[in-house]
């Protein structure tokens, strides 16, 4: 999968994406999408295959069960798996609810 399919997907939930941070600060909502790592898989001593863990995080003043729903409906037409996190960060007052999968 392309960064350009991820965020033709991405841009359908209605808030504003950038790679990794913003420049300055934006209002919220908003998201970013980050590369975690990559992870290979070993089959007869090379690399057979590779995945790479992505990571999206949106901010919001209040928790927003609508915008989380159709962050998954757009993970979900791309066919992807994904694990959930909810946090509050009380540094920038803001909920950050964060998406992680493998493409």
């Amino acid at each position: 999968m392309t960064y350009i399919a991820l965020l033709a997907a991405l841009e359908t939930t209605g808030i504003p994406w950038a790679y990794h941070h913003w420049n300055g600060r934006k209002p919220p909502p908003y998201g970013v999408y980050l590369d975690l790592e990559d992870d290979p898989f070993f089959a007869d001593d090379r690399n057979f295959a590779s995945f790479r863990a992505m990571r999206l995080e949106t901010y919001s003043l209040e928790r927003d069960p609508a915008l989380d729903g159709r962050i998954k409906e757009a993970l979900d037409s791309l066919g992807l798996s994904y694990d959930v996190d909810y946090t509050w960060v009380e540094s920038e007052g803001l909920y950050e609810t964060i998406f992680e999968f493998e493409v």
